[in-house]
């Protein structure tokens, strides 16, 4: 049997230096040992470029070097993808041709000649029809989708579509991969990688390793101990045994596709559904700013530090994903369309009307959470005092007093907010980072009043 084992980092560029350090110790570094430790291993990664740039920001220098070297040892291929996560079925063929040509470019700057895919990572593992023709158009060999859509008797299979002899559509197990995922979060040292991995004669597992090495407690030694199994064939996804490919014409969907969702027949539903108001004004609020986006490109009034600041703050999908219902992440929803917002308002030729109409429906979208309930949120006092703690429970004040003063959603965010940032926070290094930034946040709340 073989296993291709693929990892991708898809990052957004305003991730914070600690969360970074974070990633790079518990997953890149115990990663990247893995792979030196076991020379026979083999491992296919797609860098989200916007991740390979964090990198160098943050001083990781020696951390892209490793996957370069990594690369040459044979023991490392690179996979095109976008420049940020984007779920390409939904995007407009004009975004998605900047994304990759942004991917590519940035890529190939840090990596040098190493950067060469053959070979196209979809994000989210989001197929459509017109996606693989996309895809194919640029010359890539293969795309891996997610096997949401496919039949058990296509499972492990390379499948030809119609039209495109050139490339292989294959499929990323879903379930092999939750179970690698799962052999790390468990205390498995004796299970069986091919019992995990099913039956197939080969198997493709993807994984994000930000995820797998920040929230799998065991993910340094789960690494080692799957790579040192020598009776497992490891492979990169371009050099898997593949046989004969069959010729089949696989169904839109996504990694986040439920049963449910396909034989409603709306495959990428977490992403764009139709009985979800959020999605629809957030949709709206998107499709006018990259319409005055591009009107403003054509025109040439953009300089060179907007356009950088554009790149940077373009809506990232974790918007559209974080509004599904029952929105429950309206921090990272503001977190993606107030800069968005704020660039707007510096473009020029940007008319004051239009700059309104931006600003109401940026409103709209957050007062849209006003069902929240504050009976749904309690407060519960903190056990000690410590620095954070003493501040949380301010915040908390401040929240009552928005809420006594009848700006009910504003109180309700507020709590939304607070909760979600504090109840992630393991450390009082972690908390005191995140107060800053909900301080950030919550001025950006309309109407709020002044509550300290």
């Amino acid at each position: 049997m073989a296993w291709a084992p693929c990892f991708y980092l898809g990052q957004y560029p305003s991730s914070h230096a600690w969360w970074w350090e974070h990633i790079v110790e518990n997953a890149l570094r115990p990663f990247l040992h893995a792979l030196r430790t076991h020379p026979h291993s083999r491992s296919t990664m797609a860098l989200h470029a916007s991740s390979t740039e964090q990198l160098y920001i943050h001083g990781y220098q020696a951390v892209l070097e490793e996957l370069v070297d990594a690369h040459m040892r044979g023991q490392l291929e690179f996979a095109e993808t976008t420049y940020i996560p984007l779920v390409l079925p939904l995007a407009p063929w004009d975004e998605a041709a900047r994304q990759l040509k942004k991917n590519h470019k940035v890529n190939a700057h840090y990596l040098g000649a190493s950067y060469a895919p053959t070979g196209f990572f979809l994000p989210y593992g989001a197929y459509s029809r017109t996606t693989a023709e996309f895809i194919a158009s640029l010359g890539y060999r293969w795309i891996l989708q997610d096997s949401a859509s496919l039949p058990p008797m296509l499972q492990g299979k390379s499948i030809l579509l119609k039209g495109i002899p050139h490339l292989r559509v294959l499929s990323r197990d879903r379930a092999a991969s939750f179970a690698v995922f799962e052999y790390g979060a468990a205390s498995r040292p004796g299970a069986d990688l091919k019992e995990l991995l099913g039956r197939s004669p080969w198997c493709i597992t993807s994984l994000d390793l930000a995820l797998l090495g920040c929230y799998s407690p065991r993910h340094a030694s789960t690494l080692a101990s799957l790579f040192a199994i020598r009776s497992l064939a490891i492979s990169t996804i371009s050099n898997l045994p593949v046989q004969d490919a069959l010729q089949e014409e696989p169904l839109p969907s996504c990694a986040l596709s439920r049963e449910a969702d396909l034989k409603a027949h709306i495959p990428f539903r977490v992403f764009n559904d139709p009985e979800n108001h959020m999605h629809a004004l957030v949709g709206m609020f998107v499709s006018r700013v990259q319409e005055v986006w591009n009107r403003a490109s054509r025109e040439a009034q953009v300089s060179a530090d907007i356009r950088e600041k554009y790149e940077r703050v373009m809506l990232h999908d974790s918007a559209v994903w974080a509004s599904h219902h029952p929105w429950w992440s309206l921090t990272m929803v503001n977190k993606c369309l107030q800069p968005l917002l704020e660039m707007m308002r510096a473009l020029p030729g940007v008319s004051e009307t239009l700059r309104n109409e931006l600003q109401a429906l940026y409103e709209r979208i957050l007062v849209a959470a006003q069902g929240v309930s504050m009976t749904k949120l309690p407060v519960h006092a903190p056990a000690r005092a410590s620095k954070s703690e003493a501040s949380w429970e301010h915040l908390m004040q401040g929240a009552a007093e928005a809420w006594s003063s009848q700006e009910r959603y504003s109180a309700a965010q507020l709590l939304c907010i607070a909760r979600e940032y504090m109840g992630a926070c393991t450390s009082e290094s972690d908390r005191m980072a995140v107060l800053d930034e909900l301080c950030v946040a919550f001025r950006a709340l309309p109407h709020l009043p002044l509550c300290g």
